[in-house]
């Protein structure tokens, strides 16, 4: 399971609504790649966020911790009794910043959602001060020490969609389903749910694709993230043969058991 950057996009909104005026009363291990973060409010219940490489959601029980998290220490050290006074995403990457402040102080917690995945922390100059995985690649390097720089955009914004997005298409053979998933970085999961319900073959040839195809592919897919992003779920878990994913949306996924769950928050 892989977190989409339009379900990111959901959990954004619900989890910065929900917690106004929160601030971090403790920080817990989960495993080496996941932290819990205990949330008060002064007039409120208590919260518990996750935060994990792999994603973010809140859970209705503190996690009894499996393994030792490196980050722990520092982020306890940095962040008791500050509050978590914005999330945002960015674009519509799988990136996340959490920004804490108070007493003269504001940290950046970036979380990226992607590949290995990472959780970092930083000052509010963006200096990174604690980080999971020291990365040292061609278009980027960070490590303790380095200005958090982000990952080169790749692909157009799913939340723009238009038809003018699909003129190259008419000079190509690659099959509609990869085009679409790599040209605007969806998941094959949501590249093929868009395209099974404008009722486009997903081994169509790019240059075989009509008008009409793509009015419905970019109705189909407004629709679709919309619906997502707003909240206007109804989540389901889905297990095949690759396992189990979590849908915040009814799935049309051959050869697959689903159950309903009650929120999207609560499949993850």
């Amino acid at each position: 399971m892989g977190l989409a950057g339009i379900e990111l996009a959901f959990l954004v909104k619900d989890i910065s609504e929900k917690t106004k005026d929160y601030y971090v009363n403790n920080i817990y291990s989960i495993n080496q790649n996941s932290i819990l973060f205990k949330l008060h409010h002064p007039e409120k219940p208590d919260l518990f966020l996750v935060v994990s490489s792999i994603g973010m959601w809140f859970t209705g029980i503190k996690i009894d911790a499996l393994e030792d998290n490196k980050l722990v220490k520092r982020l306890r050290d940095d962040l008791l009794r500050l509050k978590l006074v914005k999330i945002e995403q960015i674009d519509v990457e799988r990136i996340a910043y959490l920004t804490f402040s108070g007493f003269d102080k504001e940290f950046v917690l970036i979380c990226e959602f992607f590949g290995d995945g990472n959780i970092l922390l930083c000052n509010r100059d963006m200096k990174v001060l604690a980080l999971l995985h020291s990365i040292q690649v061609r278009h980027r390097e960070l490590h303790v020490g380095s200005t958090y720089t982000q990952p080169p955009q790749k692909g157009l914004n799913i939340f723009d969609i238009n038809s003018e997005n699909f003129a190259e298409l008419k000079t190509i053979s690659t099959s509609i389903a990869k085009w679409f998933g790599r040209t605007f970085g969806l998941p094959t999961k949501y590249a093929e749910e868009i395209l099974q319900k404008a009722n486009v073959n997903f081994d169509l040839p790019g240059n075989s694709v009509t008008d009409e195809n793509v009015v419905s592919i970019v109705n189909t897919a407004k629709t679709l993230v919309a619906d997502i992003t707003s909240g206007n779920h109804t989540p389901s878990i889905v297990k095949t043969g690759d396992g189990l994913d979590v849908y915040p949306i009814p799935v049309m996924i051959p050869n697959s058991e689903q159950e309903q769950v009650p929120s999207f928050m609560e499949g993850l």
